[in-house]
Formats: structure tokens, sequence, C-alpha cells
């Protein structure tokens, strides 16, 4: 090496000599080309040199050095490739999710190691958990000469190379449950999309195989594991992940969620499955980490009641989109607050004395990556200093704000005259009063005209910019200011000033009623008081006329007054029915999802729920030989409008579309209250309950008949004019 560096310098003269003759010219070129192969060779020869140093390092692995090579503990997969498969432009679900944890996860003490190519068994293993006709599918639409993507679902899309893409992320499960069984690390497949949606039949919810259960079976059957434990913290309820509970008895899944949420399964806490291994820890919305770790340690305790020896293995589904700013949840946890979930995993598996394999499902804030890496330290031996000492409470002074029966019933927004003039109050579904400051950020808007009020949630919106802010602690969720934000990618964003954009919070009041007298501290109350009572941004005057933004008191009144067209659109396999105001106010909505192709065992299902057993007298399309059935997705009524009966009209409506379409039955999730009243009301129109072992995986569901009589849809309502579809 010594002597190549020396010869360098002296080649490099001879070669850029301008004074030498032909003859040396030459000579040098050749001296120079021999001291570029002698280069070579060294630097092949110490690559050669490395390798031998990585194969001892290997065997050392191999031979119990484990400790040496793996101080950290936490052992990720990770391909590469994932990119290649994405979903269309504004779908929540992107390659951005992984990239972010990524960069997270390589700031902490992990190991790594990538794919290179999918393993020869990851379809075997898909088998294992989806029938040929689902893989069959996604393999279609998967081609290369497929240009587009293909609509699996509602939401979930396939395109050119999905098929191999999920096949890679399948092998980084089976490759972490195999090294999980062979070291005492935990295992990590950081993949994408997720896969708890999807059942053995279909593609749902971004998921398109379903890899946490296929890596179960590939332990139970290939591995020899006597047990699988699935958990999943992700805040949507992973149906499919149930439904293959469901048929596995070695199997128990047990999964920490917010219901009601989509996919509007697994709500019930008292609902086991049919071989009595699941369970439903719900939470409700707006849930913090106490609540939701809670249902957590709810989950690890159904396991270790239930299973016996050491020959198993803990498969965790981890979703992140329980945090604060994810969009499509409503909990309300902190990155850090992942680390008791951690926690709480690693205690419970050396208690069982078990392997532990997590991998990546749900979360699609900007936070994924942050929470990601929280929930991982445990294994590392870095949360020690999460150890959190409560300060002493601080003893505020109380005043009397108002009289307890001037404040808002459950769930509305009311401007209250009080001592301290007049105060906007907000009381949640719960009966939490708060108070809170005269306008909202960023426009200045007022909150008792323009604030849209969820009590369930616990948000106020401001409707000028769409930004939602907490009332009980002011902070913002979800996006700052989404309907201010260029719609186009060039489109330039309208300016604000600094004292508009900076701000981010609102100040609130928490009110308690003691004696009926609501009271608030009185640190807490000055600063709603004193909370800068912004102008309407001079711009948006102008912009307010213009563009004629509606007061809440306004849509109430036009809600329960107005006339409506009740008219039915189909887009993309789905039937949407709609109530809409001449100025453009939608009143409410009915959704039905229009499926091609047939679920088995619906045939047998509706013979035996319907027609008494008689499998005869279920009318069959003569295309395909089995039933159609339409599945009523969502329905929804604006609260203004509901004395209008408007919920019949908008059903019996996209019943009678469903009927012009040849379909013959209808499916869906019922959403009593408790009730039974609502269930009362749809077996009045010929639906009956679904029992919950005919169809697994359905819970409180209901099915009926579409007749054939057109004077059945004929229903009335007030206001409202209907266009019958045909």
């Amino acid at each position: 090496g010594a002597s190549a560096l020396a010869l360098r310098p002296a080649s490099v003269s001879l070669v850029t000599s301008r004074n030498a003759a032909p003859f040396h010219a030459a000579q040098s070129y050749r001296r120079a080309a021999l001291v570029l192969w002698h280069w070579a060779a060294l630097r092949r020869a110490a690559m050669r040199l490395l390798w031998r140093c990585a194969l001892v390092h290997s065997v050392a692995l191999h031979s119990g050095g484990v400790n040496a090579l793996h101080p950290s503990g936490v052992k990720i997969f990770y391909d590469p490739r994932h990119a290649t498969h994405s979903n269309a432009k504004g779908h929540p679900e992107t390659p951005r999710r992984v990239d972010d944890c990524r960069r997270a996860l390589e700031k902490t003490d992990a190991t790594w190691q990538y794919l290179k190519q999918a393993r020869t068994d990851a379809e075997e293993s898909v088998r294992r958990v989806h029938s040929n006709q689902h893989i069959s599918r996604v393999k279609k639409a998967s081609k290369f000469y497929r240009f587009g993507r293909t609509r699996l679902a509602v939401d979930t899309y396939a395109k050119r190379g999905s098929h191999q893409t999920m096949l890679r992320a399948q092998s980084l499960w089976l490759d972490a449950v195999d090294h999980a069984s062979i070291q005492n690390e935990l295992a990590v497949a950081l993949s994408r999309p997720p896969g708890h949606h999807a059942s053995r039949h279909v593609a749902d919810g971004f998921c398109l195989y379903n890899f946490a259960a296929g890596a179960a079976a590939y332990a139970l059957d290939v591995l020899g594991k006597d047990w699988v434990a699935l958990l999943d913290f992700d805040v949507h309820h992973g149906n499919g992940v149930a439904a293959y509970a469901d048929e596995e008895a070695r199997v128990m899944y047990a999964s920490a969620h917010q219901a009601p949420l989509w996919p509007n399964t697994g709500d019930d806490p008292s609902d086991q499955g049919l071989l009595g291994n699941r369970l439903n820890a719900c939470v409700k919305r707006g849930a913090d980490a106490v609540e939701f770790c809670g249902a957590w340690d709810r989950c690890l305790k159904f396991v270790a009641d239930r299973v016996s020896g050491s020959n198993g293995l803990l498969v965790v589904s981890a979703g992140f989109d329980a945090l604060l700013e994810d969009p499509l949840a409503q909990c309300r946890l902190r990155p850090q607050d992942y680390v008791r979930i951690g926690r709480a995993t690693k205690d419970a598996a050396e208690t069982l004395g078990v392997p532990v394999v997590l991998g990546l499902e749900g979360g699609y804030s900007t936070k994924v990556g942050d929470a990601f890496a929280h929930s991982i330290r445990p294994w590392l031996g870095d949360d020690a200093d999460l150890v959190e000492v409560e300060a002493a409470p601080k003893l505020a002074r109380r005043v009397e704000v108002c009289e307890s029966n001037q404040l808002p019933e459950p769930g509305a927004l009311r401007c209250v005259s009080t001592k301290h003039g007049p105060l906007t109050i907000a009381t949640t579904s719960d009966g939490a009063a708060y108070a809170l400051q005269k306008r909202l950020p960023p426009y200045g808007l007022a909150t008792r005209f323009y604030g849209d009020f969820d009590g369930q949630v616990r948000t106020i919106k401001d409707r000028g910019s769409g930004t939602k802010f907490y009332v009980d602690s002011g902070d913002v969720r979800g996006p700052w200011c989404p309907a201010i934000l260029p719609k186009r990618p060039l489109a330039r964003r309208r300016r604000l000033p600094a004292d508009y954009r900076d701000a981010s919070a609102i100040q609130t009041a928490r009110l308690d009623v003691v004696d009926g007298v609501a009271t608030a501290s009185s640190d807490e109350l000055e600063a709603v008081l004193s909370a800068a009572p912004r102008q309407l941004y001079p711009k948006l005057r102008k912009r307010r006329r213009r563009r004629r933004l509606v007061t809440q008191r306004s849509f109430a009144r036009a809600a329960q007054n107005d006339r409506a067209t009740v008219a039915t659109s189909i887009k993309n396999g789905e039937l949407r029915t709609a109530a809409v105001t001449s100025t453009g106010l939608e009143l409410g909505y009915y959704l039905v999802r229009l499926p091609d192709e047939p679920t088995p065992g619906t045939d047998d299902a509706l013979s035996a729920i319907l027609h008494g057993g008689d499998s005869t007298k279920v009318e069959r399309d003569s295309r395909r030989g089995t039933a159609k059935v339409a599945a009523g997705v969502a329905v929804f009524v604006e609260p203004a409008a509901r004395g209008r009966n408007i919920g019949e009209v908008l059903f019996k409506e996209a019943m009678r579309a469903c009927r012009a379409l040849d379909f013959r039955y209808m499916l869906f999730v019922e959403r009593d209250g408790g009730s039974g009243k609502l269930v009362k009301w749809y077996e009045a129109m010929g639906f009956r309950v679904v029992p919950p072992d005919v169809l697994p995986g359905l819970d409180r569901a209901m099915v009926g008949y579409l007749p054939s009589d057109q004077t059945f849809y004929d229903v009335e309502g007030v206001g409202l004019d209907v266009e019958k579809y045909s």
C-alpha cells in the first residue's frame, strides 16, 4: 500500500508531462497502467480481508456472542424497497410513515438487518391465512403490464409490483419470528402497509395481506410453537386478526382500541369470539394515556391468565394512531406514553418466558417515528429516566362564575352572562364544563358564532381555518389551518400576519359545580379573560361576505326549515343517498358498498336467517350463481334536522336504489345505544339480527330482504323532494 501511494504521484507527473517524447510518453502510460492495476489488486485484497472479518463475526454471533455483537437487545428488520407499493395521492398510508420511523430508530442503539429479497416461503405463509381467490386478485392487480391502481376495497389499492412488495413485508415478519425464537432480543418488523384488517377473503383498511396472522401461523405450523398471543395496540380494531383467531384455537387475540371507530367491530367488551380466545379492551373517544395503558394492561392479563408453558410467542401489532395528532382517530396519547406500553409488554414477556415480535401497523401523523422509538426503549435499557415525580399541587383561589343552571346542556356551546362579563362555555358529553376565550386563532372569529363544538371528542373547530382545539387543554388537534393550505402543490399559500400565524393554542378554564354554583381557578379564568381578543383579520371581512361563512345558529335554522332534495349517486362501487338543500348544505347521507365479488357462506346465512333454512328460496344472481348482498357502511343525519324524518327517507331510498341494481339483500352493522329501539325499528322493516356464529367477524350485524313492492319505499319527510333512483 505504501509503495503504491509513493508511485501514484510519479505516475501522474509522467502522464501529464508536456515535454516528453512519444516513446517516453508511451512508456509513461504503461507504467501508469501497471500502477493502477496494482492499486486495484490492493483494493480487492482489502475487500477479501473485510469479508473474512465479517464471516468471523457471524460465526461468533451464532456461537453465543450475542451480548458482544448486539448490546442493544433490539434488532430491526427493514425493507429498503417498501416504497414500491404506494396509494393514491392524498391517501394517509404513504412511504413517509416508514421513512420517519427509520430516521427515528436509527438514533437508537438497535441493530439493523436489510432485506435483500423475499423469502421463498413467504407466499406459503400468506396462503395459510388467505384464500387462493384473494391472492389471485392481488396478483392480477400487480401484473407488470398494468398501469394505475386497482381498487380492492373502499380505501385499499394495489398497483404494479404490490404483490411482490407484500411478500417482502411478510418476509420481514418471518425473519423477526425466526430471530426472536433463537436470540434473546426484541425483533421488530418495520413494514408497510398495515395488515391487521385483511381477512381470509378480502382486503380492507389499507391492508392487502395479514402479516401478523401469517407470522402466527408460521410459528405454529413450522416452528412448532404451542401457542401464539396476538396483541394489538392499534387504535382501530383488527377485524382481520379477530377473524383468524375465530378459526385457530391455539391463538389468542387481545386488542386495545377506540370504540366506536372504523371498522365498527370489537366494540362489545363481553364478546370473546367463537372459541373464547379474544378480548376487546375498548376505550372511548378522547382517551388519554392512563385509560389507554389500562386497556393494554387488561390485554396482557388476559393472555397471562390463559397460557401455560414457555413454548409460545408474543406477536405485537404496533399501531401508533392513538397519538394526539393522528387525523384518523380521537385519542390523546403523546409519543413518550408508549414507553409505558413497551415496559408493560417487556415485563409480561419476561414473566411468561417467551420472545416478542413487534411489527408496525397503523399511525398516520408526523410523530409516528418518535412514538416507535419510545416504545422499544425498555428493551434498550433506556427508560430509567422516565420516573416521574409528581410536584406538589398548586392551590389556586376559586372564583364564582355563574349559577349551575346557566351552564349549557351536555354537548352544547353557549354564551353565558357572568359577573366577569359574557363567557363562552362548552359542556362535553360527560358533563364537564369549560370556559373558552372569546375569539379563535388565527383569524379571530368569534367562538360562539364560528366555533363548531364536538362534545364527544371535546374539540371546537374554527370554521374559518378548519383548525380544531381541545377544550380541556387548549391544544391543537390535527393539522394547523387545513382550510387555508393550498389544494394544489404549486398554489400560493395565503399569507397571514405573525400574530395570527403564531397563535397555536387557546386559553380554557375548567368549571366545577359546588352547591349549585360553577367556580373556576382564578389564574385560569384570568387567562381566558385576558386572552388577546383579536379583531377579525381585515382581509377576511370581504372574504367572509363573498364566501358567506355560515354561523352555527343560521345552520341550525336552515337544517330545520329549508327544503332539501334527496338524490342518489354511484361512484367507485359505492352508492350514496344524500339530502342537500338549495344552498348546498348537506343534512344527511346513507352510504352503501356494492361488492363485486360474493362473500363465501353468505347464501347459507341468508337461508338460515330469512328463509327458515330453505336454500331454494334464496334469490341468486343468474350470472354468478350467488345472492347479491349490499353492505350498508355509514349513515348520518345532522342533529338539527332529525325531526324531519330524513333518516327513514335516506334509508329506504338507498334500499330502492340497491333493488334497482339487482341487489336482493342488504347487510349492515346496527349501532343501537343499548335501548333496543333502533333494533326494533329495523326489525319492523324486515331485517333480522345475524347470530355471531353465522358470520364470524361481524358483531351486531343485521340482514334483510329488499322487497320488490315499490310502495314499501314510499315515505314522506318534512320539506323533502325525493328523486327516485331508477
